[in-house]
This record gives structure tokens, sequence and C-alpha cells, in this order.
């Protein structure tokens, strides 16, 4: 589908955004990044020949069963490919339990959440994510409710 707007631009959007209540604001970033991206006659030829592969998809995979799940996934995800970040989160899972929970993380060792294909700093941060959220320092059901400049205190 091409939005009218787009029009001479092969802006194609994706099928997600043909809701009636208009296109996401992120999935129309994507899209656009995707049609400046393929301004580059090499990178257009790679696109080509991935088309109807959701790239986006390991992102989308949801729906996110908790907050906390939500920034474990982030975290794990960050620096590494797609399909990486989505292999090492259903580890993860298989791992400490599902849903993924604070306790379940801090249940395993270091070692084990390595195992499971974390970078050791990785590890490092997911531990603290999960000690702030079962301390409350890091207040998980109110992070809707919290300036976006300050989410968690200490």
């Amino acid at each position: 589908m091409v939005r009218p707007a787009a029009e001479g631009r092969g802006l194609r959007v994706p099928g997600e955004m043909r809701e009636s209540r208009g296109p996401r604001r992120a999935e129309l970033a994507d899209a656009i990044a995707l049609n400046r991206l393929r301004s580059d006659p090499r990178l257009a030829e790679v696109i080509a020949a991935a088309e109807g592969v959701d790239v986006f998809g390991w992102d989308r995979a949801g729906p996110w069963p908790s907050p906390f799940g939500a920034l474990v996934r982030a975290i794990s995800g960050q620096q590494i490919s797609t399909s990486a970040a989505a292999a090492i989160y259903r580890r993860l899972v298989t791992l400490t339990g599902d849903p993924l929970i604070p306790q379940g993380v801090l249940a395993r060792s270091p070692k084990e959440l390595r195992a499971a294909g974390l970078s050791g700093r990785k590890v490092g941060y997911v531990r603290d994510l999960a000690e702030r959220a079962l301390d409350r320092r890091l207040q998980l059901d109110r992070l809707d409710e919290l300036p976006t400049t300050r989410s968690a205190r200490g």
C-alpha cells in the first residue's frame, strides 16, 4: 500500500498501518527509514532480496508480559542482530521461567545467565534491574506516572 502523501517517493506502508485509526508513529518511522535506505543502489538490491522479511518483527513479537520483561528484552537485544536477540531472550525465559520476573533472574547465577547468551556486562545490567525492581527503587508498575527525566531513584 502506498499512502497518498508518499506517492512518487515509493514509501511502502506496512500492513499494520492500514488500521482505520491511522498509522502508528514508530511504524511510519520504520517505513521512512527503509525508504531512505532504498535510495542507495547497493542497499536497494539487498532490501529487494529481503522483501517480505519482517526485520522489525522480533521487537513487535510481544505482547509484553510485563515492564520487567520488556526492559530485559531491550537490554539483551542491544548491539546484536535481531535473530540473536530473540534467541537469547527465549533462552532467558526458558532458564528463568515464563513469565520473566526479577526473582527468576536473581535465582540464577551470573554464569548461568552468561550461558544463556548474555555478555558479562548485560548480566550485570539485568541483575541490577531485577534487584531494583524487587526492592522498589524502580517502580515498574508506576513508570507511566513518572516524568520521563526520572524513572528510578538511587
